[in-house]
């Protein structure tokens, strides 16, 4: 969560964020911080802001007006296709003045009703976003149980790749520093598989 530095940004100019409005809303209500969320198309001006004050929803504007019922606007474009993000920045000034004084718990469950009914009306359907993929690096403990499975099943090779892709995580681990010395005694170093 960035910090917030002067009063509204005009132009939401990150990447998008990891969550969006409604988690915010729910993360700073269980922990009671203070924060400022923006809703809007990156390079454009916010199409809406929320204010959580010490975890209580405090105030929400949009362009077609402030309050409830802008907040529940802002949560009905979360589930529409809109091709915009969320930016939570923490609120480190004033909270300005509160136009919410409805509970946010209440808020979210009338906002999932009315969206329930308007995707019974053939209104929003929750938009799935595709994610680039990341290829997943495996961890130190699974390079360690496939090494020493290799090693088990004398498949030195395969131990020696395991080991060496450890070796980069940590080249200091025990276990890694022992089991290369051992390969490398039996002809397998990582220059280029065995040595004969």
């Amino acid at each position: 969560m960035a910090e917030e530095r002067g009063q509204h940004p005009e132009v939401l100019s990150e990447m998008p964020a990891p969550f969006s409005v409604l988690d915010y809303v729910q993360l700073a209500s269980m922990t009671g911080h203070s924060v400022r969320i923006y809703l809007g198309k990156y390079g454009q001006p916010h199409a809406g802001v929320l204010t959580m004050h010490s975890g209580k929803l405090w105030s929400a504007s949009d362009g077609e007006g402030n309050g409830e019922e802008a907040f529940k606007r802002m949560v009905f474009k979360a589930f529409q296709r809109f091709n915009g993000g969320v930016r939570c920045v923490a609120l480190t000034g004033s909270a300005g003045p509160r136009n919410i004084t409805t509970d946010s718990t209440r808020l979210l469950l009338e906002a999932a009703c009315s969206l329930d009914e308007a995707r019974q009306n053939g209104g929003p359907q929750a938009e799935v976003i595709e994610m680039p993929s990341i290829k997943k690096r495996p961890s130190l403990e699974l390079l360690l149980d496939q090494g020493l499975d290799a090693l088990l099943s004398r498949d030195y090779a395969k131990a020696l790749d395991a080991f060496s892709k450890a070796k980069d995580i940590n080249p200091e681990h025990p276990q890694v520093t022992t089991n290369l010395k051992r390969l490398a005694e039996l002809g397998y170093t990582q220059k280029g598989g065995r040595d004969d």
